[in-house]
C-alpha cells in the first residue's frame, strides 16, 4: 500500500511542479505582449487626440459679425413669460 500511495504523491507533485511552470510561463509572456500592445494603442490615441487639439485651436472666430451695420440693426423682440402653473408638488402621486 505504500508504494501505491508513494506514487499517487510523487505523479500529484509532478503535476503541480508542471502547473507552476506553466503558470509562471504564460503570466510572464501574456503580460508583456498585452502590455506592448496596450502601448501601441495608447500611442495610437494620443495622437489622434494631439490632432484635434490641434485642429480645435486652429479655429479662429470672426467677431466682425456682431460689429456690422446688419446686426446692430436687429430688434429684442423678446415677450414675458406668463406665470403659470407647471404641474403638480408630487408628480408621483396618485391622482385626485
Amino acid at each position: 500500500m505504500k508504494t501505491g500511495s508513494n506514487k499517487r504523491t510523487q505523479l500529484l507533485l509532478g503535476v503541480l511542479v508542471v502547473c507552476v511552470i506553466a503558470w509562471f510561463y504564460t503570466k510572464n509572456s501574456g503580460t508583456e505582449e498585452i502590455a506592448q500592445e496596450g502601448v501601441e494603442d495608447n500611442s495610437a490615441l494620443a495622437d489622434q487626440a494631439t490632432v484635434l487639439l490641434q485642429r480645435a485651436e486652429s479655429i479662429k472666430f470672426d467677431f466682425s459679425v456682431l460689429e456690422s451695420k446688419a446686426f446692430s440693426s436687429l430688434i429684442n423682440r423678446n415677450l414675458p413669460l406668463l406665470n403659470l402653473p407647471v404641474g403638480r408638488d408630487n408628480p408621483f402621486a396618485p391622482a385626485p
